[in-house]
């Protein structure tokens, strides 16, 4: 089946509304009353557990803290999330798979079990990415930064 040229445009169009997808909102009937005192209960609740999630994500991105910091720049050594940002390809994004780990888990604070994994874009091509955080513990690994059982990613050409 042949489509003319214009009917092809016309729904590129419609699908891409100024280079951006259009979004629709709220698809699904929804019987929630945003103004019963229930929903609002359970919101700033929500809100509040948000925010504490922030600041634990705030913490954790402050690495081993502004001491280590210091010590690691007075060595000419760049920061490990300076070191990811200058890996990755500008303005992509990066998924952070273990903000968390090991979060509450031993006596002392150890962000993100002392390493960052996630995976970002290289080259074009999206890769799993692990940074090993020295400004954590001078970066020595915690039984939750890697657990040797577990298979390690398989290198795949894709």
């Amino acid at each position: 089946m042949r489509f003319a040229s214009g009917s092809i445009r016309a729904a590129q169009r419609s699908l891409v509304a100024g280079g951006r997808r259009s979004y629709h909102p709220a698809v699904l009937p929804s019987l929630i009353s945003t103004a019963s005192p229930e929903f609002k209960a359970k919101a700033e609740s929500m809100e509040s557990l948000v925010a504490e999630l922030e600041a634990n994500l705030a913490k954790v991105r402050e690495g081993g803290g502004s001491k280590a910091a210091e010590r690691m720049r007075s060595k000419g050594k760049k920061l490990p999330r300076e070191r990811l940002a200058l890996l990755l390809d500008p303005h992509t994004p990066f998924l952070e798979l273990s903000p968390l780990a090991a979060h509450e888990v031993y006596r002392e604070h150890v962000p993100a079990a002392g390493i960052i994994t996630g995976i970002g874009r290289i080259s074009g091509r999206e890769c799993v990415v692990v940074v090993n955080d020295a400004t954590v513990k001078g970066g020595s690994y915690y039984p939750l930064t890697w657990n040797p059982e577990e298979p390690r990613c398989p290198i795949k050409r894709m």
